[in-house]
């Protein structure tokens, strides 16, 4: 129980720390007044590799006007030197509330 504190608080931490601006996100508007671009993101704290993969969803209001309408966390892996850890524990809400976006 212990170990999965540490290592919840390492990767929230981890996730505070990862820098996401809405320009990371590649979007092409076309016949949709909703967009969506995916983008992974791996870094690295001082015991684990962590892959997060997310989603944000654009509202388009007209061609040079947009606003974020959802970012949606599609996976995350942790792994340490042993391999992928399993990480349920941590709630999708957790994560994304971690994230500097």
């Amino acid at each position: 129980m212990e170990a999965q504190k540490l290592l919840k608080k390492e990767v929230l931490k981890g996730l505070r720390n990862l820098k996401i601006d809405c320009t990371d996100f590649e979007h092409c508007l076309e016949d949709s007044q909703f967009t969506y671009a995916s983008k992974m993101y791996s870094f690295e704290t001082p015991n684990y590799l962590i892959e997060i993969d997310l989603t944000e969803c654009l509202i388009w209001y007209g061609y040079d006007h947009s606003e974020v309408y959802s970012l949606d966390l599609d996976d995350i892996k942790v792994f340490n030197q042993e391999g992928e850890i399993n990480i349920d524990f941590i709630t999708d809400d957790e994560i994304l509330n971690s994230l500097n976006y």
